[in-house]
């Protein structure tokens, strides 16, 4: 039994290591941020160029990753739970406004009579309506055990 006792103790540790520091663990993180960004970059540059407003949700999506990322990093089980409620509920949040944005669209399209688009309008408004529905579940979960 002796032998696994090294084994025991490096999971217990974990991949990184007991005296890992906080920012050693944050450099790849950041790292991979800057990956995507510079991608997300290149590949919008054209719509940059017109204009800028093109970019910035995907920079707010870039910046609330990190936030989030962050906030899971701390020590201790009730601060990751608060991260885990702020990340569902603002992600709730903004899948709700797309499926109200989704819904008035297709009421729209039915007053309309545009009947190519209804099928997509349909599909899309039922995904993100389920989608929103399950993180609100999950917020509430979280909400109750918190």
């Amino acid at each position: 039994m002796q032998s696994l006792r090294p084994v025991r103790r490096a999971a217990e540790l974990g991949s990184l290591g007991g005296t890992t520091s906080r920012t050693m663990r944050m450099i790849p993180v950041i790292i991979m941020l800057a990956v995507i960004g510079a991608v997300m970059a290149w590949q919008l540059r054209s719509l940059a160029a017109e204009s800028v407003w093109y970019v910035v949700p995907a920079f707010a999506v870039l910046v609330f990753a990190g936030i989030l990322h962050v906030m899971l990093q701390r020590h201790g089980g009730s601060s990751r739970r608060r991260a885990l409620l702020f990340g569902v509920g603002t992600v709730a949040l903004l899948a709700t406004g797309l499926f109200a944005a989704f819904g008035y669209s297709f009421i729209r399209l039915l007053r309309g009579g545009a009947p190519s688009f209804e099928a997509v309008w349909i599909c899309s408004a039922v995904a993100t309506g389920v989608l929103a529905a399950w993180l609100w579940f999950r917020f509430v979960r979280l909400l109750r055990h918190t």
